[in-house]
């Protein structure tokens, strides 16, 4: 590709290029030091140190959503591509299913997700249909009133 294109190109994942638009334009702009946590179908966080992107020894410095949790599988339970650890209790997958488990529908965890966001502020059709709680349950208190 680099040779295609006559430039140089680097290949990098989602969440470390959130972090490196998050330091130039957004919530960490003039931060050398901070963590992004990345709560998606998957779980993930970037973690900046003095500027710079921290990839531990092996790349996977914030790949928390595969650290081991109880009541989670492991990834020998859950095979190679299967969720497992944190992102197994917490990833989009769990999340789709503790909303449907609560009459959310959506085309997917990001439709269900703005649903139920919907619902717990009380708009539209869906906070018609959404069951009393789900606010508190789901949401606790992070929603803005």
């Amino acid at each position: 590709m680099s040779e295609g294109l006559g430039v140089p190109v680097d290949v990098e994942n989602d969440v470390n290029l959130a972090a490196v638009a998050e330091r130039a334009h957004g919530a960490a702009r003039g931060r050398d030091d901070f963590v992004l946590l990345w709560a998606d179908v998957g779980i993930g966080a970037a973690i900046v140190l003095g500027g710079r992107m921290h990839r531990g020894t092996t790349g996977g410095a914030g790949e928390v959503g595969y650290l081991p949790a109880p009541g989670a599988p492991t990834a020998r339970e859950s095979g190679r591509y299967g969720d497992h650890g944190l992102q197994a209790l917490s990833g989009g997958r769990a999340v789709l299913e503790v909303l449907r488990s609560y009459g959310i529908e959506g085309d997917g965890f990001r439709q269900a997700v703005a649903t139920a966001a919907r619902a717990a502020r009380g708009e539209g059709g869906a906070a018609a249909r959404a069951p009393a709680g789900l606010r508190e349950e789901v949401f606790g208190s992070t929603l803005p009133s």
